[in-house]
């Protein structure tokens, strides 16, 4: 398990990793996802985060998407 400092209490049923360099975000909040070369999830409050290459697929299947 990787340690993620001061997130680490955070419910990972929830959660997903999306890229590395970004703190996880609540799938929950999750708006809409846009899977493909450049593949961003767009949250609640309008925010955009970018999926890296290896995780879109994973983060598609965590929301139930294709």
């Amino acid at each position: 398990m990787t340690d993620i400092g001061p997130y680490a209490g955070i419910n990972a049923s929830r959660t997903f990793r999306a890229h590395s360099s970004i703190i996880p975000v609540n799938i929950n909040h999750i708006k809409k996802f846009r899977k493909g070369e450049s593949s961003v999830a767009i949250m609640s409050n309008t925010d955009v985060v970018k999926v890296s290459r290896l995780n879109k697929d994973k983060l598609a299947q965590r929301l139930g998407v294709k």
